[in-house]
Parts: C-alpha cells; structure tokens; sequence
C-alpha cells in the first residue's frame, strides 16, 4: 500500500524530470564517483556535496593521481580540512558543516579516504572508465549491474549503494535502485514482508536485488495511477525527497511528514521541486528548510 500522495510526488518529480543527463566529459564520471565517496548512514546529500566542494581540485582526477605516489598526501589533506575548519564560525549551516569535516578528518587519519580514492584511480583505469562507456550502459540494465558489483568488490567503502548513486549520477540505471535506509524504510512503511529490521540489519549487497523488484512494483503501480512510464529511479527520488526532509526533523514530527503533507508544504512555500532540490544539495540551506518544516507541521 503506498502511502497517500505518493504517486502525486512522482508526478511533480517527472514534470521535469533532470536526473538522467549523460556525461560529456570523462571527468564528469569520475566527479559522479567523488561525491559519493563522502556519504554515509550519517551523512546528508547536502554535506556531500559540501565535503567534495572543500578538497576542490585537490581530487580532481589526474591531481587525485598523487595519492598512489605522494608520501605527504594525507598532510595535504589534512591541511584542507583545517583550514576550512578554521574559516567556518559563525556562517550557515557551521554544524553541518563541521560534522562532514570531523568526519572527512577520521577518515584520512585512518586511510579509508586514500583507500577509496587509490582503488577507485586503479578501478578506472582497469575498467577503462570514460564517459563513452557509461553512455553505452545507457539502457544496459545487465551492463549497469555488472559494474556495480565490480565496484562494490574493488572499491574500498563503496559497495552497492554507492555503486548505484554513482551511476545514478551519470545519468543511467533507470531500472535500478539503491538498497539504502531510504529505500529500506519507505518498503517497510508500505507493508513489504522483509524490510522492517529492528536489529542485525543486512549487508547491502543480501537486499540489493529484492530492494530493486520491490522498488519496481513500486513504480508500476504509481504507473498505473499516472497513466504514464514511471522507472523505479524516479519512484526513487520521491522517496529520497520524502526521507530526506524527513530525516531533518526530530522522531516524533517526522512521523507526521507524510508525501501529502510534503506536497501542501511546497504549495505553502511557492517551492517547485527543482527548488526543493537545491535547497537540500546546499548545506547552507538545510537549517532554514529544517525551521520551515517544523513551522509547518506544528
């Protein structure tokens, strides 16, 4: 049973619809890998974003290259973060912003970052990565799995979830969805059998195939509704849209964000969904989008 509104979400989300550009460039498919290289249970899309922004160039791909030979790269990238640390007091968002931070600074101090960024270079190159490739994945949903599992195999701290973000942000795996706490969570709420874990919660990789043909009755009964294609990434973003707003709230008034509830709050707002969007990407945002929905919802 899909929750009320649901499929009036997807259909606001399809208007204009964005998510599956193409890369143009080789580089683009190597920045779709770094921004999710900063997520995490704990971590918002919007402190993603931010984490990729402060190293900059510094993990652009040829300079990233340093990492593999480089005897001072955690120094230098220590030395971002502090930094950044050091010039974030008193601006928006400061604790969300100091969050990723502390986070990106465990994660150099302990090699993760420089594991993920190696294996990913070593990942590329094996794979022969290139914009032309993913291209050719395009409507390859056997291709699209394939790579995933690779990179959940060969990439430190990737594995499915990632694998699929990745590629969602290159602009394919239509037919493909991520077996994430988003996903997981909106399953459980919609009464599917196997998804409402109060303890030993599965690896990623046992659900990922279930998450995927739950997700795509999902999608075809907000078809039907629609009378219109829907493909499981888009009922995907309605979920990320839902959760996302939902997980800026405390446990009691989350409860009561229903995809209704989202909807009359764009209204209430003058917010069309792209805006939504931003808003959400931008760690600067989030505290004014968080006092917003707790207004609204009382």
């Amino acid at each position: 049973m899909l929750p009320d509104g649901f499929s009036d979400l997807v259909g606001i989300i399809v208007q204009n619809w964005d998510w599956d550009v193409l890369p143009k460039k080789d580089t683009d498919v190597w920045d779709a890998l770094l921004y999710t290289v900063f997520l995490g249970a704990t971590v918002r899309s919007a402190q993603a974003n931010y984490a990729k922004e402060v190293f900059g160039t510094f993990l652009d791909y040829d300079k990233a290259k340093a990492v593999l030979t480089d005897a001072n790269w955690r120094k230098k990238a220590l030395k971002i973060v502090d930094t950044e640390l050091r010039s974030i007091h008193d601006t928006p968002g400061e604790g969300f912003k100091r969050a990723i931070l502390q986070i990106a600074i465990h994660e150099i101090d302990t090699f993760d970052l420089s594991r993920t960024i190696g294996d990913s270079l070593k990942f590329f190159s094996n794979y022969k990565i290139c914009a032309n490739k993913i291209k050719s994945l395009e409507n390859d949903r056997r291709g699209s799995l394939d790579l995933i599992a690779s990179a959940a195999h060969e990439i430190h701290n990737v594995r499915y979830i990632k694998g699929v973000l990745w590629l969602y942000n290159c602009g394919i795996a239509k037919e493909i969805v991520p077996p994430n706490a988003h996903v997981t969570r909106f399953l459980n709420e919609c009464g599917y059998p196997g998804f409402g874990w109060s303890r030993d919660i599965p690896e990623d990789w046992q659900i990922f195939t279930i998450a995927c043909n739950k997700m795509s009755d999902v999608a075809k009964q907000v078809a039907i509704e629609l009378n219109r294609e829907i493909s499981p990434k888009q009922a995907q973003a309605a979920v990320w849209y839902l959760q996302t707003c939902r997980g800026l709230l405390d446990r009691n008034t989350k409860k009561k964000l229903t995809p209704n509830l989202l909807l009359a709050f764009l209204k209430n707002q003058k917010w069309s969904i792209n805006q939504l969007n931003g808003k959400l990407g931008d760690v600067e945002e989030l505290e004014d989008v968080t006092k917003k929905l707790k207004d609204f919802l009382g």
